[in-house]
């Protein structure tokens, strides 16, 4: 369809679809579908850069 990674649409699409993939007791695919178009968000520190192993976030 076109949907770029960001696109809140593509996310609707597939909650959507696997949903109804769901319903069929296709629990593992419809999980597939979900990690692969809707997968979780990367959190970064608050400077926007990722904390290295090791180091503590102190509030700067």
């Amino acid at each position: 369809m076109g949907f770029t990674d960001g696109d809140a649409r593509r996310t609707m699409l597939a909650k959507q679809i696997s949903h109804i993939v769901t319903e069929q007791n296709r629990h593992e695919t419809a999980e597939d579908l979900l990690r692969r178009f809707d997968p979780p968000a990367t959190f970064t520190a608050d400077s926007g850069e990722e904390l290295n192993r090791g180091e503590e976030d102190d509030g700067r």
